[in-house]
């Protein structure tokens, strides 16, 4: 009779595990690494090989990362129309909006301008008022300091269809020193180590290769390891 027995690694499945489920283990240190980051103000960049966890780790940063302190919420990148700015800070505003009202106990929509504003070219513009009318609803916390809203976008990696637009210069700023706003991205590319070195050309007259995480922020990065302690890059 053997003395050993086989246990299965919680972290291989076909499917992420979805928000609030039980069976997510040994994620804490990542969960509380982040949540500090957050609190100092930075963006964070989570990347893993597929099926690391990564989908099911955003899904426990949605739950648990609803506090008094922060506000998250999930977009998947996948589920975006490529090269549509409009469509892609719309709905980064709508469900930002919902959420924020839900949070105060609204019952009345919070009315965006960003996903209808006509013409499109007018999207930044709509996009950056719709945030100072979202900033100014935003709950306090107990410490009497305004919540932070935190996207959570996952699968950035498919937005590089993105690179000939303003979009990743425009949120650049939000993204690197916003007091209200703050992002936690996820994709299976080393995308600030790997991607800062070429982000230029030699000519420094434009942006090639696929510097998609540079031209938006330079965030903490993490990387996770699938069934295995994760390992921090500071």
């Amino acid at each position: 009779m053997s003395l050993y027995k086989s246990i299965p690694d919680p972290f291989v499945g076909k499917n992420p595990i979805p928000a609030g489920a039980p069976g997510f283990y040994e994620r804490e240190e990542i969960f509380v690494y982040i949540q500090d980051l957050l609190r100092a103000g930075e963006s964070v960049s989570l990347v893993g090989e597929r099926k690391a966890g990564k989908t099911s780790f955003l899904n426990y940063l949605l739950v648990h990362l609803a506090t008094d302190e922060f506000i998250p919420i999930l977009v998947d990148a996948q589920r975006v129309i490529p090269k549509k700015d409009k469509i892609f800070l719309g709905r980064l505003i709508t469900k930002a909006a919902e959420k924020i009202a839900e949070k105060v106990g609204s019952t009345e929509p919070i009315k965006m301008d960003t996903p209808t504003i006509e013409p499109d070219e007018k999207v930044y513009e709509a996009f950056e008022n719709d945030l100072e009318q979202l900033r100014a609803v935003l709950p306090l916390n107990s410490n009497g300091q305004k919540c932070r809203l935190i996207w959570l976008i996952d699968e950035i990696e498919t937005l590089r269809s993105y690179e000939k637009t303003e979009l990743f210069v425009f949120l650049r700023p939000l993204a690197q020193g916003d007091p209200n706003f703050r992002l936690v991205v996820a994709g299976y590319d080393v995308l600030y180590t790997y991607l800062l070195p070429t982000s230029w050309d030699c000519s420094l007259t434009r942006y090639q290769g696929s510097a998609i995480s540079c031209n938006l922020c330079q965030p903490r990065q993490i990387t996770v390891m699938p069934g295995s302690p994760s390992r921090l890059r500071p």
